[in-house]
Protein backbone atom coordinates (compact mmCIF):
# COMPACT_ATOMS: atom_id res chain seq x y z
CA UNK A 1 0.00 0.00 0.00
CA UNK A 2 2.81 2.61 0.91
CA UNK A 3 4.76 1.78 -2.46
CA UNK A 4 1.49 2.63 -4.03
CA UNK A 5 0.80 5.88 -2.47
CA UNK A 6 4.27 6.85 -2.81
CA UNK A 7 4.92 5.88 -5.81
CA UNK A 8 5.02 9.20 -7.11
CA UNK A 9 1.55 9.36 -9.55
CA UNK A 10 -1.30 11.59 -8.20
CA UNK A 11 -2.88 9.75 -5.77
CA UNK A 12 -6.68 11.20 -6.34
CA UNK A 13 -6.15 8.89 -9.53
CA UNK A 14 -5.78 5.47 -7.55
CA UNK A 15 -8.71 3.18 -6.70
CA UNK A 16 -7.71 0.39 -4.93
CA UNK A 17 -9.73 -2.78 -4.70
CA UNK A 18 -8.25 -5.17 -2.56
CA UNK A 19 -9.46 -9.03 -2.44
CA UNK A 20 -8.70 -11.28 0.20
CA UNK A 21 -8.54 -14.69 -0.85
CA UNK A 22 -8.52 -16.61 3.00
CA UNK A 23 -10.98 -15.86 5.40
CA UNK A 24 -9.82 -14.78 8.79
CA UNK A 25 -5.81 -13.89 7.09
CA UNK A 26 -5.07 -11.27 9.70
CA UNK A 27 -4.93 -8.75 6.15
CA UNK A 28 -7.58 -6.49 7.87
CA UNK A 29 -5.48 -6.14 10.95
CA UNK A 30 -2.33 -5.61 9.14
CA UNK A 31 -4.31 -2.69 6.76
CA UNK A 32 -5.42 -1.20 10.05
CA UNK A 33 -1.88 -0.29 10.00
CA UNK A 34 -2.05 2.17 6.60
CA UNK A 35 -5.02 3.33 7.45
CA UNK A 36 -4.10 7.25 6.89
CA UNK A 37 -2.34 5.66 3.64
CA UNK A 38 -5.09 4.53 2.29
CA UNK A 39 -6.96 7.93 3.29
CA UNK A 40 -4.91 9.53 0.65
CA UNK A 41 -6.63 7.26 -2.40
CA UNK A 42 -9.15 8.04 -4.04
CA UNK A 43 -10.96 5.20 -3.39
CA UNK A 44 -10.62 1.74 -1.15
CA UNK A 45 -12.84 -1.27 -1.54
CA UNK A 46 -11.92 -4.10 0.71
CA UNK A 47 -13.35 -7.69 0.22
CA UNK A 48 -13.14 -10.61 1.95
CA UNK A 49 -13.75 -14.04 0.46
CA UNK A 50 -15.59 -16.67 2.66
CA UNK A 51 -13.05 -19.17 1.21
CA UNK A 52 -10.01 -18.76 -0.99
CA UNK A 53 -11.34 -18.97 -4.73
CA UNK A 54 -8.27 -19.06 -6.48
CA UNK A 55 -5.97 -16.24 -7.90
CA UNK A 56 -7.90 -15.93 -11.19
CA UNK A 57 -11.70 -15.78 -9.80
CA UNK A 58 -10.71 -13.47 -7.13
CA UNK A 59 -9.25 -11.13 -9.68
CA UNK A 60 -12.55 -11.05 -11.73
CA UNK A 61 -14.49 -10.27 -8.63
CA UNK A 62 -12.03 -7.50 -7.72
CA UNK A 63 -12.62 -6.23 -11.78
CA UNK A 64 -16.08 -6.04 -11.55
CA UNK A 65 -16.31 -3.77 -8.35
CA UNK A 66 -13.22 -1.50 -10.16
CA UNK A 67 -15.31 1.75 -11.03
CA UNK A 68 -11.89 2.71 -13.95
CA UNK A 69 -11.40 1.70 -17.50
CA UNK A 70 -7.54 1.06 -16.53
CA UNK A 71 -7.10 -1.91 -13.93
CA UNK A 72 -3.58 -2.75 -12.54
CA UNK A 73 -3.42 -6.80 -11.20
CA UNK A 74 -0.78 -6.82 -8.65
CA UNK A 75 -0.08 -9.52 -6.60
CA UNK A 76 0.51 -9.38 -2.61
CA UNK A 77 4.07 -9.92 -2.54
CA UNK A 78 5.09 -7.05 -4.85
CA UNK A 79 6.20 -2.74 -4.39
CA UNK A 80 6.06 -0.57 -7.04
CA UNK A 81 9.24 1.00 -8.05
CA UNK A 82 9.30 4.98 -7.70
CA UNK A 83 7.38 6.31 -10.99
CA UNK A 84 6.01 2.75 -11.95
CA UNK A 85 2.71 4.18 -12.62
CA UNK A 86 3.96 7.74 -14.22
CA UNK A 87 5.44 5.07 -16.70
CA UNK A 88 2.56 3.11 -17.37
CA UNK A 89 0.41 5.96 -17.82
CA UNK A 90 2.69 7.43 -20.36
CA UNK A 91 3.19 3.77 -22.22
CA UNK A 92 -0.89 3.83 -22.07
CA UNK A 93 -1.34 7.10 -23.62
CA UNK A 94 1.30 6.50 -26.26
CA UNK A 95 -0.72 3.09 -27.62
CA UNK A 96 -3.01 2.73 -30.13
CA UNK A 97 -6.23 0.67 -29.70
CA UNK A 98 -5.09 -2.39 -30.56
CA UNK A 99 -2.77 -3.11 -27.30
CA UNK A 100 -5.33 -4.52 -24.57
CA UNK A 101 -2.02 -5.14 -21.66
CA UNK A 102 0.87 -3.53 -20.48
CA UNK A 103 3.12 -5.71 -18.90
CA UNK A 104 6.04 -4.68 -15.87
CA UNK A 105 9.13 -5.36 -15.55
CA UNK A 106 9.87 -7.97 -12.29
CA UNK A 107 12.68 -7.89 -10.05
CA UNK A 108 14.78 -9.31 -9.28
CA UNK A 109 13.37 -12.75 -10.99
CA UNK A 110 10.69 -12.81 -13.60
CA UNK A 111 9.82 -14.99 -15.81
CA UNK A 112 12.30 -15.67 -18.75
CA UNK A 113 10.24 -15.56 -21.70
CA UNK A 114 10.83 -14.17 -24.67
CA UNK A 115 9.65 -10.92 -26.00
CA UNK A 116 9.79 -8.41 -29.35
CA UNK A 117 13.16 -5.97 -28.67
CA UNK A 118 11.64 -3.53 -31.37
CA UNK A 119 7.58 -4.18 -30.88
CA UNK A 120 8.09 -4.88 -27.05
CA UNK A 121 4.72 -7.13 -28.01
CA UNK A 122 5.00 -10.49 -25.86
CA UNK A 123 2.84 -13.75 -26.81
CA UNK A 124 1.61 -13.87 -22.96
CA UNK A 125 1.96 -11.54 -19.89
CA UNK A 126 2.73 -12.52 -16.36
CA UNK A 127 -0.39 -11.85 -14.10
CA UNK A 128 1.99 -10.52 -11.24
CA UNK A 129 1.84 -7.37 -12.40
CA UNK A 130 0.00 -5.83 -16.00
CA UNK A 131 -2.38 -3.55 -16.89
CA UNK A 132 -5.00 -4.06 -19.18
CA UNK A 133 -8.49 -2.35 -19.80
CA UNK A 134 -11.56 -3.65 -18.32
CA UNK A 135 -13.67 -3.72 -21.21
CA UNK A 136 -11.19 -5.90 -22.98
CA UNK A 137 -11.01 -7.84 -19.98
CA UNK A 138 -15.01 -8.36 -19.56
CA UNK A 139 -15.08 -8.60 -23.61
CA UNK A 140 -12.97 -11.75 -22.88
CA UNK A 141 -14.82 -12.85 -19.74
CA UNK A 142 -11.48 -11.90 -17.45
CA UNK A 143 -9.64 -15.36 -16.43
CA UNK A 144 -10.48 -18.34 -16.73
CA UNK A 145 -12.55 -19.54 -13.74
CA UNK A 146 -11.94 -23.20 -13.95
CA UNK A 147 -8.08 -22.73 -13.13
CA UNK A 148 -7.16 -22.15 -9.72
CA UNK A 149 -3.56 -21.20 -10.03
CA UNK A 150 -0.42 -21.22 -12.81
CA UNK A 151 -1.01 -20.43 -16.36
CA UNK A 152 -4.09 -18.37 -15.97
CA UNK A 153 -2.40 -15.50 -16.91
CA UNK A 154 -0.95 -17.31 -19.82
CA UNK A 155 -4.41 -18.24 -21.54
CA UNK A 156 -6.13 -14.73 -20.81
CA UNK A 157 -3.18 -13.69 -23.19
CA UNK A 158 -4.25 -16.07 -25.38
CA UNK A 159 -7.95 -15.14 -25.39
CA UNK A 160 -6.82 -11.57 -25.68
CA UNK A 161 -4.65 -11.99 -28.71
CA UNK A 162 -7.50 -13.88 -30.29
CA UNK A 163 -9.67 -11.14 -29.78
CA UNK A 164 -6.86 -9.01 -31.78
CA UNK A 165 -5.53 -7.17 -29.34
CA UNK A 166 -1.47 -7.08 -28.82
CA UNK A 167 0.67 -7.36 -25.15
CA UNK A 168 3.33 -4.93 -24.32
CA UNK A 169 5.81 -5.77 -22.15
CA UNK A 170 6.73 -2.10 -20.57
CA UNK A 171 10.28 -2.65 -19.12
CA UNK A 172 10.84 0.88 -17.50
CA UNK A 173 7.60 0.28 -15.18
CA UNK A 174 9.59 -1.92 -12.43
CA UNK A 175 7.71 -3.65 -9.92
CA UNK A 176 10.00 -5.82 -6.60
CA UNK A 177 8.42 -8.83 -6.69
CA UNK A 178 9.16 -11.35 -3.87
CA UNK A 179 8.33 -14.33 -5.05
CA UNK A 180 11.20 -16.42 -5.25
CA UNK A 181 14.75 -16.59 -3.13
CA UNK A 182 17.03 -17.49 -5.66
CA UNK A 183 16.72 -18.01 -9.43
CA UNK A 184 14.95 -21.06 -11.02
CA UNK A 185 13.30 -22.25 -7.28
CA UNK A 186 10.63 -24.77 -7.82
CA UNK A 187 7.62 -25.00 -5.59
CA UNK A 188 5.78 -28.17 -4.75
CA UNK A 189 2.48 -26.28 -5.37
CA UNK A 190 3.41 -24.33 -8.01
CA UNK A 191 5.26 -27.61 -9.85
CA UNK A 192 1.82 -29.47 -9.90
CA UNK A 193 -0.76 -26.46 -10.69
CA UNK A 194 1.76 -25.62 -13.48
CA UNK A 195 1.98 -28.99 -14.95
CA UNK A 196 -1.54 -29.76 -14.79
CA UNK A 197 -2.36 -26.89 -16.46
CA UNK A 198 0.15 -26.39 -18.57
CA UNK A 199 -2.13 -29.99 -20.46
CA UNK A 200 -5.12 -28.45 -19.89
CA UNK A 201 -3.92 -25.70 -22.36
CA UNK A 202 -2.68 -27.84 -24.56
CA UNK A 203 -6.02 -29.63 -24.89
CA UNK A 204 -7.98 -26.50 -25.31
CA UNK A 205 -5.46 -24.35 -27.71
CA UNK A 206 -3.30 -27.21 -29.02
CA UNK A 207 -3.38 -29.88 -31.58
CA UNK A 208 -3.37 -32.85 -31.44
CA UNK A 209 0.33 -33.56 -31.56
CA UNK A 210 0.68 -30.66 -28.68
CA UNK A 211 -1.71 -32.73 -26.40
CA UNK A 212 0.21 -36.01 -27.35
CA UNK A 213 3.59 -34.44 -26.80
CA UNK A 214 2.25 -32.83 -23.58
CA UNK A 215 1.21 -36.19 -22.19
CA UNK A 216 4.46 -37.71 -23.11
CA UNK A 217 6.73 -35.05 -21.58
CA UNK A 218 5.28 -35.57 -17.98
CA UNK A 219 6.29 -39.41 -18.43
CA UNK A 220 10.07 -38.73 -19.72
CA UNK A 221 10.56 -36.10 -16.81
CA UNK A 222 11.41 -37.70 -13.23
CA UNK A 223 9.71 -34.14 -11.54
CA UNK A 224 6.63 -35.26 -13.70
CA UNK A 225 5.95 -38.42 -12.97
CA UNK A 226 4.69 -38.28 -9.29
CA UNK A 227 1.84 -36.11 -10.81
CA UNK A 228 1.16 -37.86 -13.94
CA UNK A 229 -1.99 -40.09 -12.54
CA UNK A 230 -3.18 -37.31 -10.76
CA UNK A 231 -3.30 -34.69 -14.01
CA UNK A 232 -4.36 -37.59 -16.50
CA UNK A 233 -7.46 -38.12 -13.96
CA UNK A 234 -8.19 -34.53 -15.12
CA UNK A 235 -8.10 -35.16 -18.76
CA UNK A 236 -11.58 -36.02 -19.56
CA UNK A 237 -13.03 -32.96 -18.04
CA UNK A 238 -10.00 -30.96 -20.25
CA UNK A 239 -11.33 -32.54 -22.90
CA UNK A 240 -14.97 -31.66 -22.20
CA UNK A 241 -13.88 -27.70 -21.56
CA UNK A 242 -11.88 -27.58 -24.36
CA UNK A 243 -14.64 -29.13 -26.94
CA UNK A 244 -17.09 -26.74 -25.97
CA UNK A 245 -14.38 -23.46 -26.16
CA UNK A 246 -13.33 -24.76 -29.73
CA UNK A 247 -17.02 -24.96 -30.72
CA UNK A 248 -17.58 -21.61 -29.96
CA UNK A 249 -14.67 -19.91 -31.00
CA UNK A 250 -13.83 -22.06 -34.15
CA UNK A 251 -13.52 -19.15 -36.65
CA UNK A 252 -11.16 -17.42 -34.08
CA UNK A 253 -9.15 -20.25 -33.60
CA UNK A 254 -8.80 -21.12 -37.57
CA UNK A 255 -5.15 -20.28 -38.48
CA UNK A 256 -3.94 -19.35 -35.30
CA UNK A 257 -1.07 -21.36 -33.39
CA UNK A 258 0.09 -21.10 -30.09
CA UNK A 259 3.66 -22.10 -28.77
CA UNK A 260 4.66 -25.32 -26.13
CA UNK A 261 7.81 -25.54 -25.49
CA UNK A 262 8.21 -28.40 -23.31
CA UNK A 263 5.91 -27.26 -19.60
CA UNK A 264 6.12 -23.42 -21.05
CA UNK A 265 4.92 -21.14 -23.24
CA UNK A 266 7.91 -19.11 -25.03
CA UNK A 267 11.24 -19.09 -25.92
CA UNK A 268 13.38 -18.31 -22.89
CA UNK A 269 15.99 -15.18 -22.74
CA UNK A 270 19.10 -14.45 -20.63
CA UNK A 271 18.70 -11.90 -17.99
CA UNK A 272 15.82 -12.11 -17.03
CA UNK A 273 17.05 -13.68 -13.06
CA UNK A 274 18.91 -10.81 -11.51
CA UNK A 275 21.47 -12.55 -9.28
CA UNK A 276 23.72 -9.86 -7.12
Amino acid sequence: VRSIVDSGYDNRLIDLVLVDNAKNSGDLRILSSVETDLKRLNRYTYLPLKKNLGFGRANNIGSEKAESEIIFFLNIDTELDHGCLSVLSKAIQASTEETGLWECRQFPYEHPKYYNPVTMECSWSSGACFVVRKSVFSAVDGFDRHIHMYCEDVELSWKLRLNGYRLRYVPRAVVHHYAYRYPGELKTVQLYHSLKNAIYLRFRYGTMTDILQGLLLFFRRSYGRRHVLRILLFCPLFLVRSLKYRLDHREDLKGTTFQFHGTDFALHRKGAFYDP
